[in-house]
């Protein structure tokens, strides 16, 4: 125990308290269940069994799920969090790592017009149609942000060939 009564953490699970960039719907978009989890979620499985991100059980940077979480998330590992597990990079690498995408994070945030959600913001840049609330000047603003955005993902967090999580195990 720590003085302020935390448990001692791992450098791995630290890294993860710091970012839930996988979470949140920086990395992905969303991720597919088995039908068990989808029913033990609440996750509404008659035309897909999909759980879209931001994930519902986000409570600021912890899973409120943790102890109970699918397999799926249990298993996954970023590249960041992969380098750091293997001894590729020091733990203060990886935060800075962390805390350089956290800040692009931001910045992107930080760039939607009044009046869009996130999520619209995120389709509105990827099929080129904002509403009509967005000048262009805002447009170019957004986009240039999430391209920084996704190219930190890309580079840092997102393994090769990741572009949606896929349960390999449909039994989980």
């Amino acid at each position: 125990m720590t003085t302020s009564g935390e448990r001692d953490l791992s450098p791995s699970s630290s890294l993860c308290l710091e970012c839930d960039l996988c979470c949140d719907g920086s990395i992905f978009s969303h991720f597919e269940l088995s039908l068990s989890n989808c029913d033990r979620l609440g996750v509404d499985h008659s035309n897909s069994s999909r759980l879209y991100f931001l994930c519902q059980h986000l409570d600021g940077k912890c899973c409120s799920i943790y102890p109970s979480r699918p397999k799926i998330c249990a298993s996954y590992r970023c590249k960041t969090l992969t380098a750091l597990e293997n001894g590729d990079i020091s733990p203060a690498e990886a935060h800075d790592t962390i805390h350089r995408a956290a800040k692009l994070r931001r910045e992107f945030e930080q760039a939607i017009p009044t009046g869009i959600t996130r999520k619209q913001a995120i389709v509105c840049v990827v099929t080129d149609q904002c509403p009509e609330e967005a000048s262009d000047e805002q447009f170019l603003r957004l986009r240039l942000a999430y391209v920084a955005l996704q190219a930190m993902v890309d580079r840092h967090m997102r393994h090769k060939g990741d572009k949606v999580v896929r349960s390999a195990m449909r039994s989980n």
